[in-house]
C-alpha cells in the first residue's frame, strides 16, 4: 500500500503544524482542547492522531507568546466566595 501525503488529503498533523509555526506541540495541543482550532481524531487509544483541516489552520491567527506590554490591564482577581 502506498502512503500520500497528508497535505494531499487536505488535513496536516499537529506535530507538522507545531513545527512549521515554530511552537510546540503542547501549544497546538492545548488550543484544539481550548476549542481555538477544531480538529478530529483518528484512530484509537493509546495510537489516536489528531488531523487538522489546511482551510482552518489557514485561517488561524496562533495567540501571543509570552506576557502582555506594559500598560495592557490586567485581567481582573475574582474575589473568593463566601466572604
Amino acid at each position: 500500500m502506498r502512503e500520500l501525503p497528508l497535505s494531499l488529503l487536505g488535513v496536516v498533523s499537529v506535530d507538522d503544524w507545531a513545527a512549521e509555526l515554530g511552537r510546540t506541540t503542547r501549544a497546538v495541543q492545548r488550543w484544539i482542547a481550548r476549542g481555538l482550532i477544531p480538529a478530529f481524531v483518528v484512530g484509537a487509544p493509546p495510537r489516536q492522531t489528531y488531523l487538522l483541516r489546511v482551510a482552518d489552520v489557514k485561517a488561524f491567527t496562533p495567540p501571543p507568546v509570552g506576557r502582555p506590554p506594559k500598560g495592557t490591564p490586567a485581567k481582573p482577581r475574582r474575589k473568593p466566595k463566601g466572604r
